[in-house]
């Protein structure tokens, strides 16, 4: 079956005095999804070059969606004076500022339960961004000048016709906010991409001019393959400037020369040859002649609806021409499928480096077949596992996977398929967490949550619980952390397919926070046994990958315990694995804890060098910072054990910029903690005393019993050591109490000598 026996037969719908038209696919698809759009309370972002129609898709969005008689209030970014903009987005109360003599409502009021068309939308300054993402987050808003909370009823749509993935990468463009604009985007095609409706344009713009003309059918041929630059802008303006200016009132080929530029003269062919031919070398392909062969026939057989003898004609070749290559293109493609195959049985049994191989080899195979909504699935699917291939093999923060998944979100988007869209998800949100974006990364899960519930879809809604589950926990928040995993257990059920196509296992995952979070709520002996059920369930089902992961758990788990045996155990097995498997990430993440095994045996250089090469080169590739309050602990810790109090004073220093930066909260109490006991070392005492009393304040904050134990531990020290055991006593007593039910650990059990001691001071002396 083509597209076109899919595609709803709409020509044209009508707005108000405007239209949206078009016949060619591309035109069916985007009227289908805004119809989609339409459905929903959803923020739209709509993209396309300047002059192709954004407003009018815009318009249709609002006719479709909105109640009746609402508003359409369309805002040109790029037109408004910078000091203006935040008065006339949000309104000002009265006096406000110099010359506010009355208060006055801004487009988001004006707006009321229509549509707000933000047009230009990469021009809004930065200050302003911010202050829109808040609306979105809120749908609430405050006049300038204004201390009221206004509520935003209407809906949100902006556009643009410049690249917003760039202008974030430039810093110019907020992310969250991208994040949050484009839940659905629609992509206006050029003119030149959709030339199929040119002429139903051109009959539509003519007959609306008081003078109406018509056109030959050498005349409408070559206004098809002008340029049209300026997309339908332009079309539209010279088919009025023709209606005024003809001698005739139906023009023919010569006369239409006139007034545009045509790109398929005779005397121009040469010259289209060897641009196109420039072009085609440009390409990386392995097979270039194939490529453009491939090419030519695809969009042959696109513009004659599926019918073979007249694509050959349209091509100038035979029928059976047609027939031999498309069973080559169909050969190809039986290949793809089978090295897709293979390549799954070697990622089931965790052999992801032989598994590249074939992907490679299957999307190679692809690059010369004819494209259809199978083909398409299938790149989909090769390109999300050889992303997940790579980023076990390569790292999390390897820049070809960021780019797979760009290719992967572009594929996605042209099918429409929301089961595949969370799989991209998932790869834009490690990226994010990879790299602290940690906002950015919320707003991700909670995209994949919205689509997950549209669709009713229980994997989807298991997969956005355990990654918002995973972003909770570094941000410090334990409770929500909680939350999103009963969620997950709630909702998830097995399936391996997942657990290829993600390298990884959901629920080895699950028990991964549920131990750390639990002993961050003071729950060590919950954290314990759900460490030993990881352990044992991921021996059990032999995946490398979750394997590692629990062995990651395990070294750090029983580090917090105060276990260093155990600690260093789980670390020496985790690099095993990581070397047979050539995990770079998990190498990383072992070398961090092995270099703390050799710092505690003397040599700080020699461990030191080893944890910050596993933490920035194999763990993060050099550019993320995930981990950073792990790492930056253990290493303080490497310094304290030997003496270097100032060099593990400025290693936590940095370690807590960082966290405060990129919200990365987790273990900030913890950071602080130490960052007092190095300063008490270095015998700044009453600065050690204000960072103890800092990270208590932010253990208490988050509701971490185990950070707030290890605070209070200090700030008891410091009295005992100033003579304060009354102090001392106080504070320490009600937090030791609380873990009367629980298993010892090192942190425990020396506050409990601690308070013994104190106890054995004479009454007289405290």
């Amino acid at each position: 079956m083509s597209d076109s026996d899919i595609l709803p037969n709409k020509l044209s719908l009508g707005i108000g005095d405007e239209m949206v038209i078009g016949k060619s696919i591309s035109m069916q698809k985007l009227i289908q999804r805004a119809e989609r759009a339409a459905n929903s309370d959803l923020p739209v972002l709509i993209t396309g070059p300047t002059g192709s129609g954004k407003e009018v898709i815009a318009k249709l969005i609002h006719k479709l969606g909105s109640p009746p008689n609402t508003p359409f209030l369309d805002v040109n970014c790029s037109a408004i004076p910078e000091t203006l903009i935040e008065s006339q987005l949000f309104g000002h109360e009265k006096g406000a500022f110099t010359g506010a003599n009355s208060k006055q409502d801004g487009y988001f009021s004006l707006a009321a339960d229509g549509v707000l068309f933000l047009d230009e939308i990469a021009e809004l300054p930065l200050w302003q961004q911010t202050k829109l993402l808040r609306v979105l987050e809120t749908n609430s808003f405050r006049r300038v000048g204004g201390a009221v909370n206004q509520i935003f009823r209407g809906r949100i749509v902006a556009a643009t016709h410049v690249d917003l993935e760039k202008r974030v990468k430039e810093k110019r463009f907020r992310e969250d906010l991208y994040y949050r604009l484009n839940v659905i985007q629609l992509d206006v095609p050029p003119l030149n991409q959709r030339r199929e409706d040119i002429p139903l344009l051109i009959t539509y713009f003519a007959e609306k001019r008081p003078r109406c003309i018509s056109f030959t059918p050498a005349a409408l041929k070559q206004l098809e393959w002008a340029e049209w630059r300026g997309n339908i802008r332009e079309l539209k303006n010279t088919v009025e400037h023709m209606a005024v200016m003809s001698d005739s009132s139906c023009l023919d080929a010569d006369e239409v020369r006139n007034y545009v530029k045509t790109s398929n003269d005779n005397s121009n062919v040469e010259k289209q040859l060897d641009t196109l031919a420039q072009k085609l070398l440009k390409l990386e392909l392995p097979n270039k002649l194939e490529a453009i062969e491939y090419a030519c026939i695809q969009l042959a057989l696109e513009q004659a609806g599926g019918n073979k003898s007249s694509a050959a004609r349209a091509l100038g070749v035979h029928r059976k021409y047609i027939e031999r290559r498309l069973n080559v293109f169909e050969k190809q493609l039986e290949n793809a499928y089978k090295q897709r195959e293979t390549a799954a049985v070697m990622m089931a049994d965790s052999e992801y480096k032989s598994a590249i191989t074939y992907l490679r080899k299957a999307i190679q195979s692809m690059e010369c077949c004819i494209s259809s909504a199978d083909h398409d699935e299938l790149k989909l699917d090769l390109l999300l596992k050889l992303s997940a291939c790579l980023r076990i093999v390569y790292g999390w923060n390897n820049s070809e996977v960021v780019a797979l998944y760009k290719d992967a979100h572009d594929i996605n988007h042209k099918l429409d398929t929301p089961e595949r869209l969370n799989s991209v998800r998932f790869g834009h949100w490690v990226n994010q967490l990879i790299n602290l974006e940690l906002d950015a990364a919320v707003a991700t899960c909670a995209s994949y949550w919205r689509e997950g519930e549209k669709i009713n879809n229980p994997n989807i809604l298991a997969q956005a619980a355990i990654s918002m589950a995973n972003t909770q926990f570094w941000l410090g928040d334990y409770d929500q952390t909680c939350d999103y995993l009963q969620q997950f257990i709630d909702l998830y059920s097995h399936d391996q397919r997942i657990v290829i196509d993600l390298g990884h296992d959901p629920f080895a995952y699950y028990l991964m926070f549920k131990s750390l979070c639990s002993f961050q709520l003071g729950k060590v002996n919950t954290a314990i046994e759900t460490f030993n059920a990881l352990i044992s369930y991921v021996r059990e089902i032999d995946q490398a990958f979750s394997l590692a992961t629990a062995l990651q758990v395990g070294a750090w788990l029983h580090y917090k315990l105060g276990s260093l045996k155990s600690c260093y155990s789980y670390a020496d097995e985790l690099h095993e694995v990581a070397l047979e498997y050539e995990f770079p990430f998990f190498e990383g993440m072992a070398n961090i804890f092995r270099g703390h095994k050799i710092a505690s045996e003397g040599d700080l250089k020699r461990g030191k060098a080893l944890s910050e090469t596993g933490y920035r080169e194999k763990l993060n590739s050099g550019s993320g910072r995930i981990f950073n309050s792990m790492y930056g602990i253990i290493v303080a810790d490497m310094a304290m054990i030997n003496g270097e109090f100032q060099s593990g004073l400025e290693w936590i220093e940095e370690s807590i910029s960082i966290s405060r930066e990129h919200g990365e909260l987790c273990y900030l109490a913890e950071e602080l903690i130490v960052r007092g006991k190095l300063k008490m070392h270095l015998k700044q005492h009453e600065q050690a005393y204000d960072d103890y009393r800092e990270g208590l304040a932010e253990a208490q904050a988050r509701r971490s019993k185990a950070a707030e134990l290890q605070a209070v531990h200090a700030i008891a020290q410091y009295h005992e050591q100033e003579k304060q055991f009354k102090e001392a006593r106080r504070v320490l007593t009600p937090v030791v109490m609380r873990y009367i039910e629980q298993e010892d650990y090192l942190e425990l059990a020396d506050a409990k000598v601690l308070l013994g001691n104190i106890d054995k001071v004479p009454t007289m002396r405290m």
